[in-house]
């Protein structure tokens, strides 16, 4: 009775560990996560045109975006997680986030779309403003100046 239950257990966790990171565009990327509404498990690489150091929420983080305005709808914003900034700031010798702008990286992650609300008068208190496509990169291993 167990037997069917421990070998589809053993077939779905061997599925999870062997997740295949596919280099894709920054186009395909966006597409596939604006237009499809899908997670997408992908490597890219991308000219950092506009830098953003957080706030509030998303204090200690560093934004880097493929495009001039970071709430682009096409572009892709990577937010460099608190724990991995000094470790990027040690292992590159950057000190200030705008210092990448104009250099290429190359990032491994999921990217998401992710609703951007504001603050309103609404019932709920949240206004929907954009969808945008964001990866949240962990681990330092994820990044690469190029």
């Amino acid at each position: 009775m167990y037997k069917p239950l421990i070998v589809l257990s053993a077939c779905l966790l061997s599925a999870c560990s062997s997740i295949d990171f596919k280099s894709m565009t920054v186009d395909e990327v966006v597409s596939r996560s604006i237009d499809k509404r899908l997670h997408v498990w992908a490597t890219t690489e991308f000219l950092v045109s506009s830098t953003q150091e957080g706030s509030c929420q998303h204090a200690n983080k560093w934004m880097l975006s493929t495009a001039q305005d970071h709430r682009a709808h096409r572009g892709l914003t990577i937010q460099l997680a608190p724990q991995v900034v000094p470790q990027f700031k040690r292992k590159y010798g950057i000190e200030a986030v705008e210092q990448l702008e104009g250099k290429k990286v190359q990032v491994t992650g999921t990217a998401f779309p992710n609703e951007i609300f504001a603050c309103s008068d609404r019932p709920n208190g949240r206004e929907k403003l954009y969808v945008q496509t964001q990866m949240i990169i962990e681990d330092i291993e994820n990044i690469t100046v190029l």
